[in-house]
């Protein structure tokens, strides 16, 4: 008797192991890096024209990584605190988003150009929420969308997902941790906002 994953018909199914999936995701990782070993060109842009600019950058490319920084988990009653746009490796912007939200408007309508880019493929992890915070301020992405959280589920579905683990075990790379930006879970943790 064959044991493991059969196809339709009933014959055997190779399922690549957990070391299998990890060669076909990416070549063998650097170990131990982090923000401090990392050479890294992290740009803050809080200035209307520099984002402008930001915007002129990213028309010309075919895929940008983003994330949502947010006040909360609930998208319902989370407010948007900023994002994060990357087209390269170790170089990325932040774009804040102040709490008075007509200012927050006022940079998601310059950002608009992007939403409404169709050859841009948007990249992210758990990129649904992303798109519902927009989407709660109104905007829509238009172009392709592909979230790394559901290709992980793909290749290895009984797997943790988390972007922490999936970047430690898949790039060797440490990110900074939630708990040293706002505490650790509980009464006295912050929000990204703090």
């Amino acid at each position: 008797s064959t044991s493991g994953q059969m196809d339709l018909f009933g014959g055997a199914v190779h399922t690549p192991s957990s070391s299998e999936n990890h060669n076909l995701v990416h070549a063998e990782p650097l170990a131990g890096r982090n923000i401090q070993n990392t050479p890294h060109q992290y740009h803050l842009l809080n200035d209307l024209s520099a984002i402008q600019q930001l915007v002129e950058t990213l028309l010309k490319v075919k895929e940008i990584s983003f994330d949502t920084e947010t006040t909360g988990l609930d998208v319902h009653s989370a407010e948007l605190v900023g994002m994060s746009i990357a087209i390269k490796p170790s170089e990325g912007w932040y774009i804040p988003c102040p709490a008075d939200r007509s200012k927050t408007l006022e940079i998601l309508r310059i950002l608009q150009p992007l939403w409404d880019a169709n050859h841009i493929t948007w990249l992210g992890q758990n990129l649904k929420y992303d798109l519902l915070m927009l989407k709660w301020y109104g905007f829509e992405i238009k172009g392709n969308t592909f979230d790394t959280m559901l290709a992980h589920y793909v290749i290895e579905p009984d797997g943790k997902h988390s972007m922490d683990m999936m970047s430690e075990q898949l790039l060797g790379y440490s990110p900074v941790s939630i708990e040293s930006l706002i505490g650790k879970k509980g009464k006295g943790q912050g929000n990204m906002r703090d």
